[in-house]
């Protein structure tokens, strides 16, 4: 299963959207990066990047056009102002891509947040101990949370 990140931008955030896809780029993990945008001069000239242009109308419906252009059905996902520490990220890439392959194969999960959430405690309900994956309450506030995340499409389509 091949990895995508997708994500969008509005031209006012070109800027920090040509450094997120250098840092993207620059990881070696993922096998391409899906953008929606506005901004008609954003279009590097490279294979590793999918630029769909359009009209900017809200943050959920830009990236769900961006999420329409992806073939996967499951996905990193993330605002363009997060940028992963090259060097972390690396040290750590078998974890991500276990953690990956972990969520793609678990029927029972739709999103999997990459961040720690506030909520855990010593009382949460893990899914899966060894990756460090457990259970958000769907009461916490922030349980769906997009910095950064793996979703799964059949599961992005009915939130959003």
């Amino acid at each position: 299963m091949k990895k995508y990140y997708v994500t969008q931008s509005c031209s006012k955030f070109t800027p920090i959207l040509k450094v997120f896809y250098k840092n993207i780029k620059s990881l070696n993990f993922f096998d391409g990066i899906i953008v929606y945008t506005d901004d008609k001069n954003f279009n590097p000239n490279d294979n590793f990047v999918n630029v769909i242009h359009g009209k900017d109308r809200s943050y959920s419906s830009n990236l769900k056009n961006a999420v329409d252009a992806c073939d996967q059905d499951c996905f990193f996902c993330g605002c363009e102002d997060y940028m992963f520490l090259k060097e972390d990220f690396n040290r750590n890439s078998y974890l991500v891509n276990s953690i990956f392959n972990f969520f793609s194969s678990y029927k029972n999960l739709g999103i999997l947040r990459l961040n720690k959430a506030v909520c855990i405690s010593d009382k949460s309900k893990f899914i899966d101990k060894s990756l460090g994956i457990y259970e958000v309450p769907k009461k916490y506030q922030y349980c769906v949370n997009l910095q950064p995340c793996i979703w799964k499409k059949e599961f992005f389509y009915d939130l959003f």
